[in-house]
């Protein structure tokens, strides 16, 4: 994994901080979407489709900035 091979020393620790900030960053989003579910899961299909194409499409414009 070339993430951790700056600090592969500390591994387990890049790793702790690489789950903390993922949670830190999808718990506010997964509430939001959770908020509009009262009857139906289509709020839910509807949030994870788009965050998900967001998500896909910001890789996508990183990837191609760093080639």
């Amino acid at each position: 994994n070339q993430l951790m091979q700056p600090i592969g020393h500390i591994a387990g620790i890049g790793a702790a901080i690489n789950g903390f900030i993922s949670t830190v960053m999808a718990v506010p989003i997964a509430n939001y979407i959770g908020s509009f579910v009262t009857d139906s899961v289509l709020p839910l299909f509807i949030g994870f489709s788009i965050f998900g194409i967001l998500s896909l499409l910001i890789f996508l414009r990183l990837k191609v900035s760093k080639t």
